[in-house]
């Protein structure tokens, strides 16, 4: 998934505004669930974003709940292990300009 994708989906789920970096701090793979009932396996490759504002309105306002958490209560809620690692593995390294490396892939 291309960052303007990614940034394209921040968009929708909650309209947000901010600056994204270019390189993934890394990747988690889940089930879809497709209208067939058929399940197929997604990579979603995570990019650090820059929140700088959020729009008063935005198509799923109303479908979803905005709530901001710190890096380590984002960790703790997500439910999927794979993203919570990658979310604490941002936290380590979000004060560095430049992420050295990204962290390792997992699947669930």
């Amino acid at each position: 998934m291309s960052c303007a994708r990614v940034m394209a989906s921040s968009l929708i789920a909650a309209c947000l505004v901010g600056k994204m970096t270019k390189q993934a701090i890394g990747s988690y793979y889940y089930m879809k669930r497709l209208k067939s009932g058929a399940a197929i396996e997604c990579e979603v490759q995570v990019f650090p974003m820059e929140v700088t504002g959020q729009k008063q309105r935005w198509p799923e306002k109303g479908k979803r709940e905005v709530q901001w958490f710190s890096s380590t209560a984002a960790a703790a809620t997500i439910e999927d292990p794979a993203l919570s690692d990658l979310i604490r593995f941002f936290e380590t390294t979000e004060s560095r300009p430049e992420l050295s490396s990204p962290a390792p892939r997992s699947r669930s």
